[in-house]
């Protein structure tokens, strides 16, 4: 067990996260655990009529109703097939699309079950250590009337919220006409046909329709 005492040192330091996939490492030694203590169990149980199965009970039961709850309620965490549902429903023929790099795995996932050509959308790439550079990657849009925004997977742990600086720039050179939200996943729709129009209290002077995608 030193690899677990090493994890926790690291956690005690603020080195290592001591949680959830970063403990995968620590299963086969958990499981080999279990099995000698089942065994022994096992032995017990042989004097002891009925031992074997309640501790087979104990020690599986937790786990099953521990699961079973997600079949009701399915975790999830970047919900961007209902996302893409509303933006092929809603999507012009003239519109021009943005997806941000974040979300271009699980896109082409869903792209051919969803009738969406990956060459009709602009695929983004990754400045994390140069933010300014998504600036440039929007220049080609401005001036277009109908300009998707569509993400997931946004990066938000170095310091900046990469989609919010995506959404403060194209709002600097137009209008958001709709934002479609889900779970760490949307798809905003600009007008950048002109400058924003300022007035009090709204930086670009426009009603913005927003719209909540929903699962099936």
């Amino acid at each position: 067990m030193a690899p677990a005492l090493f994890a926790l040192g690291g956690a005690a330091l603020h080195k290592y996260p001591f949680t959830d996939r970063f403990l995968l490492f620590l299963a086969p030694a958990v499981l080999l655990l279990v099995g000698v203590g089942a065994d022994h169990m096992g032995v017990l149980g042989k004097n002891v009529r009925g031992l074997g199965p309640l501790v087979a009970l104990l020690v599986v039961g937790p786990v099953v109703l521990w699961n079973a709850r997600y079949l009701l309620d399915p975790i999830r965490f970047e919900e961007l097939r209902p996302v893409l549902e509303q933006f092929v429903e809603l999507r012009q023929p003239e519109d021009a699309c943005y997806l941000y790099y974040g979300a271009i795995p699980t896109a082409r996932y869903y792209f051919p079950r969803l009738g969406i050509r990956e060459a009709s959308c602009t695929l983004g790439k990754a400045h994390r250590e140069d933010w300014l550079r998504y600036c440039d990657d929007l220049q080609p849009f401005l001036g277009r009337g109908r300009v998707w925004v569509v993400f997931s997977h946004v990066c938000n742990w170095r310091g900046v919220d990469e989609i919010e600086l995506i959404d403060r720039f194209l709002l600097r050179h137009g209008r958001a006409v709709m934002k479609i939200k889900r779970q760490n996943a949307g798809a905003y729709l600009y007008d950048l046909t002109a400058p924003p129009e300022i007035s009090p209290g709204r930086p670009n002077g426009t009603a913005v329709t927003e719209r909540r995608a929903d699962l099936d």
